[in-house]
């Protein structure tokens, strides 16, 4: 049970509070044979509350130590101090040395630290390293919802944000959760010694390197087979598809880029320049084609260099370079590059300017290991019409 006035815990035989000294139980303070005819004898209530309190506050304190000794306050009443010794919750100066085994080995540096590297370079990743469950899985559906919804670069500038905050904030947020998990403990183990909560405290603290290779793990088997349910739409009309109008896309902005969108693709997603169609083949099977467009800057001072970054960012698991090709769409020379898997075919396309590349992809997903040739029909369709005068 807890104590109405401070919230610490108490046993349900405690008269009274051994943080706050409040009064758990009135008849303590009342006298005559009949309680209801009682008159309330503050004086007397005071004096046992102040002798409890001593008694508490002035436990030995000592880690390799317990109190054995019991204290008397009358005839009736006794309390066994063996039960207690300085790792209650009323010991609120103890807290360092159960956060530090909470922490780790590192715990000075994370203490001091006013500047996270590892939260710049590996963002939620080493949030999970360390334990903190919470900001680590908002993180990722932030990530992730930005991913489907987004575009590419938008999505980039939203994670090196989130890397650049955490790194800025780590030691605060790391600080606050092992300070917030090790008064817990100590209030859920009230009759633990000292060395048994610090115990409690380094296994319920440290690192984990399982969570980061479990949630890796995880995403490699869940993310085809949610994206495979992100782009299918069973309620699509596959007659009312082939009979779309042809559509004609213009950049507003120089009037640069066009293309002819192939009958059948309806838009699924636009902001911006960026557009997302897609084809339904089946209830099962839906080609996608995304068109997006990024200012030239210092990663990406060409289209060899973006194709590379952004491909080689979803081939990580191949553990082989793909190469950079060259392809002519009526007169213009643009780069690609193909990655095929047994579950996924993607290309990647793209074309500088003085300003802007341009960027084309196209993906879908392989029925039992082989291409979808009604989509590579469709993709080269568009590609054929792309013009950029």
């Amino acid at each position: 049970m807890k104590c109405l006035k401070c919230g610490a815990y108490v046993y349900s035989s405690d008269k009274f509070c051994r943080s706050c000294g409040t009064t758990l139980n009135e008849d303590t303070c009342q006298y005559g044979d009949n309680i209801a005819n009682s008159k309330y004898d503050s004086s007397s209530c005071h004096v046992k509350q102040y002798d409890y309190s001593t008694a508490y506050s002035n436990t030995k304190k000592d880690s390799d130590t317990k109190y054995t000794s019991s204290y008397e306050y009358d005839d009736k009443y006794t309390i066994d101090q063996s039960k207690f010794d300085y790792a209650m919750p009323t010991d609120s100066g103890g807290d360092d040395k159960y956060v530090k085994a909470y922490i780790g080995q590192n715990y000075q540096s994370i203490k001091k630290m006013k500047f996270s590297f590892p939260s710049l370079i590996f963002g939620p990743w080493y949030l999970l390293y360390r334990k903190v469950w919470g900001y680590a899985i908002g993180i990722f559906i932030i990530s992730i919802a930005a991913a489907i919804l987004l575009s590419s670069d938008i999505a980039d500038i939203i994670n090196t944000f989130i890397n650049v905050f955490l790194a800025f904030k780590f030691q605060s947020i790391y600080m606050k959760q092992a300070e917030e998990n090790v008064e817990q403990i100590k209030q859920q183990n009230l009759d633990k010694t000292t060395n048994e909560l610090l115990d409690i405290c380094r296994k319920k603290g440290g690192t984990s390197s399982k969570a980061p290779a479990i949630i890796i793990l995880i995403a490699v088997i869940l993310i085809p087979i949610i994206a495979m349910y992100v782009y299918t739409n069973d309620s699509v009309d596959v007659e009312n598809e082939n009979n779309t109008e042809i559509v004609e896309e213009v950049d507003e902005e120089n009037n640069e880029f066009t293309y002819t969108l192939p009958q059948g693709f309806i838009k699924a997603y636009g902001s911006g320049f960026y557009n997302r169609f897609e084809y339904q083949v089946n209830n099962s099977i839906k080609c996608n084609l995304t068109i997006d467009k990024t200012t030239l800057i210092r990663n990406y001072p060409d289209e060899k260099t973006y194709l590379e970054k952004k491909m080689n960012i979803v081939a990580n698991t191949t553990n082989k370079p793909i190469p950079v090709m060259s392809l002519n769409l009526n007169g213009k020379d643009w780069k690609y590059m193909n990655l095929e898997t047994p579950q996924r075919s993607e290309t990647m396309y793209a074309y500088k300017t003085d300003k802007e590349i341009y960027v084309i992809k196209t993906y879908d997903y392989k029925i039992n290991n082989q291409s979808n040739t009604i989509c590579k029909t469709k993709y080269n369709e568009f590609l054929n019409s792309v013009k950029i005068n």
